[in-house]
């Protein structure tokens, strides 16, 4: 005890002596005595922002997985998200990030905003290259300013726009959508019939076509492919609109006698499309066309879909919001099965006016999610659309000979 006092008074003698010698030094040479004191002082303020880099981290990393439970219960299943969630290397919230882990953070961090950053401005480049690309294909095509007169800009994405037009011979209103080739990607498909291949996008449009006419479809008229763009010439309902513009006129939801009607229609468009082989994958609000006269539906825009197939799919090509759980959980998926939960997304955000959470999937898993103005019946048609395991859920095929679709006496 009394070796660890005199230990103990020694190391504190020595640490007086030392400051005596520094503070002697300093006097007899005030420049050099300034350096090191100014030296020590950053020392000491970076021993400090050290610490403070520490708390930030540990507070950056619980908030990232906070985020993780927001966003799942909040705002469906978040791709990103999910993937925080279920990430071993994240660990659980409460373990907060060891010495080792502080510059991997801070890098990682800076890596992702610069990604981020370089993305965007690659995507803007892209797009003003596109839209050189389209302006001078416009001017130059004589195959469009032969047969139609080009009017007002209807919309425009990453790949191309949408013109409304009036075709010459006999002025008839159509649809006039540029879509450019990108150097990488060119996806195209062999139909029998012709001789070449034909771009996807084209291709899916013509077989979804193909047969009987379904006015729930959006009709091809004409088409013109080019080296580095193609021309789809298609059908200009009117007066329509999207049915996101639709919706969001009538205050963010539909009455359930509206919402029956417009889902009888997608429901027959996304049936028709399987039984010809054509997998859409986006069916949404934006790629739903309603004239808001006669409330007659359209399907449009085959440009994330596929042929469809018994196989199963390893990529997503789609709108992150109408994503199959399946896909998050085993990262594949099956066509059929996907096209129902897309139904059933679609379904739940026109009657309840926002898209399903984690907590709505779970209380209709037990029977209890239900909102103001809906039948017992559409609550059952959404959990049998909106079930977890593809397994579990309706057949496409049978949705339409659901109850909610034949009841006479639904809430309205």
């Amino acid at each position: 005890m009394e070796k660890g006092k005199k230990k103990k008074k020694w190391w504190r003698l020595s640490s007086l002596f030392g400051a005596v010698k520094k503070h002697l030094k300093r006097s007899s040479n005030p420049v050099q005595g300034e350096v090191e004191l100014q030296q020590e002082q950053e020392q000491s303020e970076g021993v400090k922002n050290q610490n403070q880099c520490k708390d930030r981290c540990s507070d950056d990393y619980t908030v990232r997985h906070n985020l993780v439970s927001d966003q799942l219960c909040e705002g469906g299943f978040d791709a990103e998200a999910t993937r925080l969630k279920d990430d071993p290397e994240l660990g659980s919230p409460q373990r907060l990030p060891e010495e080792k882990d502080l510059n991997i953070l801070s890098t990682a961090d800076a890596a992702e905003g610069n990604d981020q950053e370089r993305k965007v401005m690659e995507k803007e480049k892209k797009k003003k290259k596109w839209n050189q690309k389209e302006q001078k294909a416009r001017c130059s095509d004589d195959f469009i300013s032969s047969h139609y007169q080009l009017g007002d800009l209807l919309g425009e994405g990453g790949f191309g726009s949408v013109y409304e037009a009036r075709r010459l011979e006999d002025d008839l209103k159509v649809a006039v959508k540029y879509v450019n080739k990108t150097e990488t990607y060119r996806p195209s498909l062999y139909i029998p019939g012709y001789q070449q291949h034909v771009p996807l996008e084209i291709a899916l449009t013509i077989l979804a076509n193909k047969g009987p006419r379904v006015p729930e479809i959006i009709q091809l008229l004409d088409w013109k492919d080019y080296s580095d763009h193609f021309v789809m010439i298609l059908e200009c309902p009117s007066p329509c609109e999207t049915l996101e513009d639709f919706v969001g006129r009538q205050g963010g939801r539909l009455n359930e006698s509206l919402a029956r009607r417009v889902m009888m229609q997608v429901t027959k468009a996304a049936n028709v499309c399987c039984q010809r082989q054509v997998f859409h994958r986006d069916i949404k609000l934006s790629n739903l066309l309603i004239n808001n006269q006669t409330l007659e539906v359209k399907l449009i825009d085959f440009g994330c879909g596929d042929i469809l197939r018994t196989t199963v799919y390893m990529s997503y090509s789609g709108t992150a919001t109408y994503v199959p759980p399946e896909f998050h959980i085993k990262g594949k998926y099956h066509g059929k099965p996907a096209t129902v939960w897309s139904l059933g997304v679609l379904l739940f955000k026109i009657v309840a006016g926002y898209y399903p959470g984690f907590l709505d999937l779970h209380m209709l898993k037990l029977h209890l999610w239900s909102t103001t103005g809906l039948s017992n019946e559409c609550c059952r048609l959404l959990r049998a659309l909106l079930q977890i395991k593809p397994k579990n859920r309706i057949q496409l095929e049978e949705i339409l000979s659901h109850k909610w679709f034949t009841v006479l006496n639904a809430t309205t």
